[in-house]
């Protein structure tokens, strides 16, 4: 019975040896495969104005430079997961850009929305990640002078499907120039620009606008 008994531990170690070193085995094997599953800032090669790429590492520790856009592209948002970016190109003075997302997995740029998606001569001007499945888009109109900014929509970003979130009558004489995010009071802080009656000149004033409120708005009509 001892014997037995030895035998069996014999065994069982034997067993967790195995699965120790087959474990540190595929471990190793796709280690690349791992990495290449996120993007880290060092990846990206952004130059305003001009181009947008990323530097991939494949299986043989190769790294391919992969051009995303040379059409003026905006500068590139991470997604809080890292597994994707977006960007909207062109993004220039009295141009119509669309807007991107690039999946890094997959290595596939996606056309999520078009110019023509946002009405007659508007344009998405920025962009923003509001978690992993939801952008937050400035849209505005492209032409002239006088317009610095839009309204903001949030955006599903496996869709495209489209919400207004904040957008003011003609008659207010506001555009939205700018957002930044307040983790520790979960609200959005908005720059807006108050035009005077001639379109001149302009004050900044801002507003908050909730996380909760965003989410609100995506249940009941995304």
């Amino acid at each position: 019975m001892a014997e037995i008994k030895k035998t069996r531990v014999k065994i069982l170690l034997i067993v967790l040896v195995l699965s120790l070193a087959a474990g540190v085995y595929l471990a190793y094997v796709y280690q690349d495969f791992l990495v290449e599953e996120v993007i880290s800032d060092g990846q990206i090669n952004y130059q305003p104005e001009e181009s947008l790429s990323i530097t991939r590492t494949g299986e043989t520790e190769e790294e391919e430079i992969r051009l995303l856009s040379d059409n003026f592209p905006s500068p590139p948002r991470i997604s809080p997961d890292r597994s994707q970016l977006t960007y909207i190109a062109p993004r220039q003075w009295e141009g119509i850009g669309s807007l991107y997302i690039y999946d890094y997995s997959s290595d596939e740029i996606i056309t999520l929305l078009e110019g023509q998606d946002f009405g007659d001569q508007y344009t998405p001007k920025n962009v923003w990640w509001l978690d992993d499945e939801y952008l937050l888009v400035l849209e505005g109109y492209a032409y002239g002078t006088v317009t610095v900014g839009g309204e903001l929509q949030v955006v599903r970003a496996s869709s495209g499907e489209m919400a207004e979130l904040v957008g003011f009558p003609e008659e207010d004489r506001m555009e939205i120039m700018d957002l930044k995010y307040l983790e520790d009071e979960e609200i959005y802080l908005l720059d807006i620009a108050h035009f005077d009656e001639e379109f001149l000149e302009y004050e900044v004033i801002q507003a908050e606008l909730e996380k909760d409120y965003i989410y609100t708005v995506i249940e009941n009509e995304l």
